[in-house]
């Protein structure tokens, strides 16, 4: 979690701005690890296919929710009419959202190339 402080004309905090981030190592990396190692019935494992792809949704979504916060929360912010922003905090804010959103631009071009290659427009 990482937090800044904002400050009036006389230096007063009056706002602390946090965002918080996920950096637990990815659940689905470990089941899938477990899945493919583990032998047994068609049926089971086309139960554990379907409970990783469950798994999956829930890890995409939780990531690309992560950016799009953080977007939202530093916009919101530079856009609140009863604070006079320090031209350096402004700045400094939208280079926050800036990385973030070519951030989401990274998971969303990786989930393409993704869906590409299963799809089988992409070889190899």
């Amino acid at each position: 979690m990482t937090g800044t402080p904002v400050r009036d004309r006389s230096g007063e905090v009056i706002r602390i701005i946090s965002v918080a981030q996920d950096v637990t190592q990815s659940k689905l990396v470990r089941k899938l690890y477990t899945t493919l190692t583990v032998k047994g019935k068609e049926l089971e494992m086309l139960q554990k296919v379907d409970h990783l792809r469950k798994d999956l949704i829930a890890t995409v979504s939780h990531e690309l929710r992560n950016p799009l916060a953080s977007i939202k929360g530093y916009i919101s912010t530079l856009l609140q009419p009863d604070v006079v922003w320090e031209p350096e905090l402004q700045l400094e804010f939208l280079r926050i959202a800036d990385r973030e959103a070519e951030r989401l631009n990274r998971l969303v071009r990786d989930l393409l190339t993704i869906s590409e290659l299963e799809s089988g427009v992409l070889n190899g």
